[in-house]
């Protein structure tokens, strides 16, 4: 048994996760500490627990002060843990307490809960409650995990095809492939923002997909949530070459800077001219981003529930192809 405690190290107050073992369920033997968060010190490692995947040990657990959920590695049962060749999380913050479990074929899951906001508005207090998000696990030649949509969920919300309506758009535009929702758009420079708005998804439950390839970028470009003006006052999902990031960022575009902490993020390696396939997962104001079976980010985002939504540069050479909308009718 795994336990999340608080422990004096040498004089300073750390979170640790200990263990306990038994043969009764009853009585309990201390083991002492499994994982100490080496040279990290997190106030609480909550949540933790322990799996074997293949030949791999994995160690998970959620931090209480970034809402984020970490994992380590080792090849033995009781450590030592090492990080990931990669990053060691694949989430954002928005993915709590998280526990893997494995079906009766063998694929692995991954379950969590996205809190919900005071007073159920996008500027409310983070909550303890929430939804349950369930994402596929898998693992990676190299010991690595990622996460990708669970294959019932894509095959329930891709029944349907809805209609894509544009609204509106603006700046350096050029459709690629006529027949479809496929699109070159280029910004030469900052806040010379780029875009194509859309008409609301008249839905509760929804898949948007596209695929992302810029050729350059100098500042980001992603997708719009509740898109008022196309160029200042809108929610963004965002790709941040230069952080290796994808982002959800609430603030208006003239208010964004390197340093602006973002709603919600999650690492990945970004390169030009590479394919990425985006799946947003939308029900209600819960939305899920996958991005090419490796990572991904829940958010709670009150604002897109049945609102503008579209795609847009700043700065960057971006072609965004193959965009469309699907649903389980």
């Amino acid at each position: 048994m795994l336990v999340a405690a608080r422990m004096n190290e040498n004089g300073t107050w750390r979170g640790v996760i200990i263990d306990y073992t038994s043969t009764n369920l009853l009585n309990w033997t201390y083991q002492g500490v499994i994982y100490d968060g080496g040279a990290i010190n997190y106030f609480m490692m909550e949540t933790p627990q322990e799996v074997k995947i293949g030949n791999t040990y994995y160690l998970i657990f959620s931090d209480t002060n970034t809402k984020h959920y970490f994992y380590r590695k080792s090849s033995t049962v009781n450590g030592p843990w090492g990080y990931p060749a990669g990053y060691d999380r694949f989430e954002g913050n928005a993915m709590y307490a998280a526990k893997i479990a494995s079906d009766n074929s063998g694929n692995n899951y991954i379950f969590g809960w996205t809190n919900t906001l005071q007073n159920n508005v996008d500027t409310g207090a983070w909550q303890w409650g929430g939804n349950l998000v369930a994402h596929k696990l898998t693992q990676d030649a190299n010991g690595d995990l990622s996460v990708s949509m669970p294959p019932a969920a894509r095959s329930y919300l891709e029944n349907s095809v809805y209609p894509i309506t544009i609204n509106s758009q603006w700046g350096n535009v050029t459709n690629t492939i006529p027949g479809t929702n496929s699109y070159h758009i280029v910004s030469n420079a900052d806040m010379d923002i780029s875009n194509v708005i859309f008409n609301p998804v008249a839905l509760d439950r929804y898949k948007i997909s596209a695929i992302v390839n810029y050729a350059s970028s100098s500042k980001d470009f992603g997708f719009m949530i509740g898109a008022c003006d196309g160029y200042n006052n809108f929610y963004s999902l965002r790709f941040v070459p230069s952080q290796n990031r994808f982002s959800f960022d609430k603030v208006n575009r003239s208010s964004l800077t390197t340093t602006t902490v973002p709603a919600n993020d999650v690492p990945i390696t970004l390169s030009p001219n590479t394919n990425y396939n985006i799946d947003i997962v939308v029900e209600n104001s819960m939305v899920v981003v996958y991005i090419n079976n490796k990572v991904a980010m829940s958010s709670r985002i009150y604002k897109a529930r049945r609102t503008n939504w579209g795609i847009f540069t700043d700065h960057s050479d971006v072609t965004f192809s193959y965009i469309d909308v699907k649903y389980h009718p």
